[in-house]
């Protein structure tokens, strides 16, 4: 699916809109993957919805609280967490999974 491809957003009180949950594209202070920005973007198109940009900074002595607590605040429809994996160690990513998976309630998309 090419990410350019244009696409009217529905207004908020049109038949098949969805309900105001937004999608949110994360990182962890490192530059995004170009596909997760793609299908962020493509998702917020086509839902007609908001796309919340968040970039979250690990800080001791909860690293990825932060991170969470604004995915349950902001009530995502959608998360897509999209660090560019050669600049995250492979540690980080998969502690920050791990919390996604098991903490997250909403659909998640994970850059692989």
């Amino acid at each position: 699916m090419p990410a350019l491809e244009q696409a009217e957003p529905r207004a908020a009180g049109e038949r098949g809109a969805a309900t105001g949950r937004p999608v949110m594209l994360a990182t962890l202070d490192v530059p995004f993957d170009p596909d997760a920005v793609a299908f962020a973007l493509d998702s917020a198109v086509e839902l007609g919805q908001r796309l919340v940009v968040a970039n979250f900074v690990e800080r001791p002595p909860l690293p990825l609280s932060a991170m969470l607590e604004v995915v349950a605040e902001q009530d995502a429809g959608l998360l897509v967490f999209g660090p560019d994996r050669r600049r995250l160690s492979r540690l980080r990513y998969w502690r920050a999974a791990r919390a996604i998976r098991s903490s997250v309630t909403t659909l998640t998309w994970l850059a692989g």
